[in-house]
């Protein structure tokens, strides 16, 4: 979507920041493994990426969360 929306000029706050409280929500609970759909990986990815850099610059405080993928 994100994609699509920034080749059309058509992007919106809220493609920008639902990716970011999806992360909070996981890292809030400090998830380890979290149940995510194929299109929700890049979020995941995203909550990784923030947990790793957390950790890096302040010490171990979130386990960097892993996805559970499940076939439909």
């Amino acid at each position: 979507q994100m994609k699509r929306a920034s080749q059309n000029s058509e992007g919106t706050v809220g493609l920008l920041t639902y990716p970011v409280l999806q992360a909070a929500d996981i890292l809030l609970y400090k998830s380890t493994r979290v149940p995510v759909g194929e299109d929700q990986v890049l979020h995941l990815e995203l909550a990784q990426d923030i947990a790793q850099h957390f950790n890096k610059k302040y010490g171990e405080f979130f386990p960097v969360p892993k996805a559970i993928l499940s076939e439909l």
